[in-house]
């Protein structure tokens, strides 16, 4: 279109929506060729889409300066939104052109580029019709192919396009609501996860890491939990999880319910038990989630039940918790009333060295030891090692 001064031009987005789609160009035309499954005329049709949408953002640029602006945007959005093809006729090309999808007779070139092109249309999508898609509830693991490691053999270009379009994706739904977001599950937070451990590319790595740190955020919010402190715990469940440790984390995840009644529950009880009623805390004194207190519940109580490799890696969060928090008595307490009549309340715990450590650690912080430098240092250095940086870093701490 010709540069107009919006400024002395009455706007109208009727006639302003046909600047930006041409009137032979259909929401029926459009969606016929979503539909068709020749792989070339599918690329043209999602990059013609594209193009309109580059076009509004450009026009809507334009009218900023109008005093109308806001209301012509809404307007024209709409008019856009019913133009375009709907986003279930969208959706259904990913389905259709897999990339993943590997056959003798199958271009995986051909689905690929798709794939790419499809990206990008759903990234504006979730931009220009945020309402649109978040009203939506899809699978949108069903994206990511089940076996991980096929993701990690795709040309690393769609790996992260795939990646930074489910983040936006995300994105949009929380801005809703947190608590309609199809993406908050736990199969979600393992696909992510498995990206995250299994790929060799960092801008890989950084993406997966981050959806799988939103994800749990999401899964696990509650309101008694701060969220600052939660947020550094959620980092330490991340960035230690294992293969090996993945499917007893999802199995805990499963039970979010279960899990944040049974926090309270807990904490509450263990606070009365080792503490006078004058000195109660504070439930916003939280300092730890409810996933915590659920994994040290279900090892103190089914033991055999989980491997070698989950119990350190409880025990590590758990003790690196205790050792950064301004005050780690309610944590310590927890712990305490958990292994209270079970064969590891005085810290001998034939199934895990580290976890017995961690119970004497923190009943010495319940029963006030004066010093604890010596329990700390045996603790830190079962589960981490004795040469490594977070034993040095833990003892800095401890002694500031």
């Amino acid at each position: 279109w010709n540069k107009i001064d919006f400024t002395k031009t009455a706007l109208s987005a009727d006639k302003s929506a046909f600047h930006i789609v041409p009137r032979g160009l259909t929401k029926n035309i459009l969606t016929k060729a979503l539909q068709s499954s020749n792989a070339l005329l599918l690329m043209e049709c999602l990059k013609l889409i594209t193009a309109v949408m580059k076009r509004f953002d450009s026009f809507i640029n334009d009218v900023k300066s109008c005093a109308e602006e806001k209301t012509f945007t809404t307007d024209l959005t709409n008019i856009l939104y019913k133009r375009l093809p709907d986003l279930q006729v969208l959706l259904s090309v990913r389905s259709k052109f897999d990339p993943f999808r590997i056959k003798k007779e199958f271009s995986l070139t051909a689905n690929s580029v798709v794939t790419m092109s499809f990206c990008e249309v759903l990234r504006r999508y979730a931009f220009m019709f945020p309402n649109a898609l978040s009203s939506l509830q899809f699978d949108w693991v069903k994206f990511l192919p089940e076996d991980t490691s096929i993701f990690c053999s795709a040309p690393m270009s769609m790996q992260h396009r795939l990646l930074v379009t489910l983040a936006e994706v995300y994105n949009c739904y929380q801005t809703r609501s947190s608590q309609s977001n199809p993406m908050a599950t736990s199969r979600a937070f393992r696909a992510f996860c498995a990206i995250m451990i299994e790929t060799h590319h960092p801008s890989i790595l950084k993406c997966a890491r981050s959806l799988a740190l939103k994800v749990l955020e999401c899964i696990i919010e509650s309101k008694h939990s701060r969220q600052g402190v939660a947020h550094n715990e959620l980092l330490l469940w991340v960035d230690g999880i294992t293969l090996e440790t993945l499917p007893s984390f999802c199995k805990l995840l499963d039970a979010t319910q279960k899990m944040t009644v049974q926090h309270v529950v807990v904490v509450s009880n263990a606070w009365q038990e080792y503490h006078p009623p004058s000195n109660m805390y504070n439930i916003q004194d939280d300092s730890f989630t409810p996933i915590l207190t659920m994994a040290l519940s279900s090892i103190v109580s089914e033991p055999n039940h989980f491997s070698e490799s989950f119990i350190i890696l409880v025990c590590r969060v758990a003790t690196i918790a205790l050792m950064h928090q301004f005050n780690p008595m309610l944590l310590a307490t927890v712990i305490r009333f958990l292994c209270t009549g079970s064969t590891i309340q005085d810290g001998v715990d034939p199934a895990s060295v580290g976890f017995g450590a961690l119970v004497i650690y923190s009943k010495g912080i319940v029963e006030r030891e004066k010093n604890l430098a010596k329990k700390a240092t045996h603790l830190l250095g079962v589960l981490f090692g004795e040469k490594s940086t977070q034993l040095k870093v833990s003892l800095f701490l401890m002694d500031e």
